[in-house]
């Protein structure tokens, strides 16, 4: 199980994941979040191998996605990065097995790609002067726009919401499209929370990389320093767990009399 958020900001894109790679009940430390040619940072879920391979193919064939060339759209790139890794894929099965166990080996991959899922990932990278972030769902893609849904959660073959992080943008008053800034700290927030609550084999040390705006207008690629994050989250913690335990007379709801007469000093 994996779990993982990509988040589009005004100033860029956010990726995180746990760091925890799971076979029944046995888990061992995994990095999930990854920075391609300092261009492309990406979470991915899934079979091991895919992934690993996924990451390969992004690292040579990087050049073929032709970023920054003007009359290429974000939406041609991603495409060309979907199609390719299935074709990449493919050939390695061709050249590295006997001729009689082509046919059954590509049959899986099919499955593995449109029925069973086997490879999910979230990948946003910045093209032509905009931030793009998409879901790669097999061979399903889904742009996520900087409304709405902003985040997405992946986990080995499906795909669901968490509503927790909707507390987070209420309880730190964000606005609906968050920066760079605060989109790490939620990233963090929602992964850390997820890892401690959930009993599907996820866990690990939390990872973070993100592609900011910079002032002049270009942009850079970072992994984020965690440890601020946890720092950041442990000080919210602290200050919903003082408000709770403080007494219940401060948030104490004054109570009135429609028939008394109004009284300032007592309404105040």
């Amino acid at each position: 199980m994996t779990i993982g958020i990509g988040v589009l900001c005004r100033d860029g894109v956010v990726i995180a994941s746990d760091g925890m790679c799971s076979v029944d009940q046995v888990g061992v430390d995994n990095l999930k979040t990854h920075i391609v040619k300092n261009r492309i940072v990406c979470c991915c879920a899934g079979a091991d191998n895919y992934l690993r391979f996924f990451l390969n193919f992004l690292n040579l064939k990087f050049e073929d996605f032709q970023f920054d060339v003007p009359d290429r759209t974000a939406d041609a790139i991603i495409s060309d990065i979907t199609k390719g890794f299935y074709n990449f894929i493919n050939e390695l099965m061709i050249t590295k097995v006997p001729e009689h166990t082509k046919g059954l080996l590509i049959q899986k991959l099919h499955n593995d790609f449109l029925q069973q899922i086997q490879f999910v990932s979230v990948i946003g990278f910045y093209h032509c002067g905009e931030f793009y972030l998409y879901k790669i769902t097999g061979l399903m893609i889904s742009p996520i726009q900087s409304s709405g849904m902003w985040y997405t959660i992946i986990g080995s073959g499906f795909t669901n919401g968490m509503p927790s992080i909707h507390l987070i943008k209420k309880i730190i008053q964000i606005d609906s499209i968050p920066n760079v800034a605060n989109a790490v700290n939620l990233a963090y927030w929602t992964v850390d929370h997820a890892i401690e609550v959930s009993s599907a084999y996820i866990g690990g040390n939390v990872a973070i990389a993100s592609i900011r705006k910079n002032n002049d207008n270009t942009f850079s690629v970072q992994t984020e320093n965690t440890e601020q994050c946890k720092g950041f989250v442990e000080d919210v913690y602290r200050h919903i767990k003082t408000y709770f335990e403080q007494p219940a007379e401060v948030a104490r709801v004054p109570e009135f009399n429609a028939e008394e007469t109004a009284n300032c000093e007592k309404v105040c």
